[in-house]
């Protein structure tokens, strides 16, 4: 709504180097995306960092509150790109579990030489 009326001012909030096209079509995605989460049939897990720098944490609200059958976690210890960054091991952990999966195999064979074992 708010780039939409952005757009039909001809504003310029945003990067340059982005066209305003590409923000205006995000935000179609982002309310077709909300309209189409209603009707997801499965269950649905949402991983989302608190300090994400890209994507407010209201926007994996918004999913949660919209998809009958999900699960939401915040990360702690992360910013956009959580399965790289300091809380990847919990990610790999919460999908494998998720998935009904043994969670031991998420550790990274870094994160294992750090704690001192081998990884599995």
């Amino acid at each position: 709504a708010i780039v939409k009326k952005k757009f039909e001012r001809e504003d310029s909030f945003h990067y340059a180097w982005v066209p305003l096209a590409c923000v205006r079509q995000v935000d179609r995605m982002r309310d077709w995306a909300l309209e189409a989460a209603a009707g997801t049939p499965c269950a649905t897990l949402v991983l989302h960092a608190r300090e994400d720098e890209l994507t407010s944490l209201r926007s994996a609200d918004f999913l949660l509150a919209k998809m009958p059958d999900a699960r939401g976690i915040v990360l702690e210890n992360s910013y956009h790109m959580i399965c790289a960054d300091n809380d990847r091991d919990d990610v790999a952990r919460h999908v494998l579990e998720f998935f009904g999966f043994d969670p031991v195999h998420a550790v990274s064979p870094a994160m294992a030489r750090r704690m001192g074992r081998m990884a599995p």
